[in-house]
């Protein structure tokens, strides 16, 4: 896709890079950010060459949050208040779509995070399934400071994560808390010592998990979104039924063959 706030490069192993590459601007998101994000992880959805993504930032930190000024002209259009109110709604539900992507495709998402990571970039990092960061990371829910209650899905995700006692204590405060605190309350799931070995570290379980069959990849991601959502009789009647449609696939086969050949396995199934 033609894209200007991202670049994507799809490596032979099957991991897609979603690098957010403008360093020069703290990486802010406009309304043009907001529209690409969704159009990059349908297109991941999308391609065949790709069975995870890795999301990464250049520059000194992951994201600067909201571009205040450009955003300030999308919200204030010049048309009567119910037009600008209309239209905004039909703004965040879209952008909200976008930013949600993450976590609806099937495929697993990695966020690896240096430097700060503020506002709007905690709505993109909590749709994603695994966050690792650098030591130097901070993370911010800014939206509070600055007036706004944050509407692109961290209010509706981070407890999950984090519980809820320190989800409101971020929400209510603003205030950043490192690495170390994000990596005590499973916020991150590690932490390296600078963003070369964030990234080494990072590409190195994409590889790891795009290694795997797709199709598992993708049953295991659907089922546990699922999980989330569901009780667990509900759950256990939905992973019955994908399993009695998928389970007797070509890549189980290759799976058990490969693993008695002591060979490495060539997986070919996907939805």
């Amino acid at each position: 896709p033609q894209l200007t706030r991202f670049r994507v490069d799809i490596k032979d192993n099957g991991v897609a890079e979603i690098v957010m590459n403008r360093p020069k601007k703290l990486n802010v998101m406009d309304s043009v950010f907001f529209t690409e994000v969704g159009t990059v992880f349908d297109f991941i959805e999308a391609s065949p060459k790709v069975n995870v993504a890795l999301l990464w930032a250049e520059g000194r930190l992951f994201t600067a949050g909201l571009d205040l000024k450009a955003m300030g002209g999308v919200m204030s259009t010049g048309d009567d208040e119910l037009t600008q109110r209309t239209t905004l709604l039909a703004n965040l539900k879209e952008w909200q779509r976008g930013f949600n992507r993450a976590r609806t495709i099937t495929k697993p998402v990695i966020a690896a995070v240096h430097g700060k990571c503020i506002g709007g970039g905690i709505d993109l990092i909590t749709s994603c399934d695994i966050r690792l960061a650098s030591a130097d990371a901070s993370f911010s829910i800014k939206e509070t400071q600055i007036g706004l209650v944050a509407d692109l899905g961290t209010l509706q995700r981070i407890h999950r994560i984090v519980g809820s006692g320190v989800a409101r204590e971020m929400a209510f405060t603003a205030n950043f808390i490192d690495a170390q605190r994000a990596l005590s309350t499973g916020f991150v799931n590690a932490v390296y010592n600078d963003f070369d070995s964030l990234l080494a570290a990072a590409r190195e379980m994409a590889s790891q998990i795009a290694g795997l069959s797709p199709i598992v990849l993708q049953g295991t991601k659907i089922t546990m979104n699922f999980a989330e959502d569901h009780t667990v009789e509900d759950s256990l009647q939905q992973i019955a039924l994908w399993n009695s449609a998928f389970l007797k696939s070509d890549d189980l086969i290759e799976a058990v063959t490969a693993f008695m050949q002591k060979r490495t396995p060539q997986f070919r199934n996907r939805l």
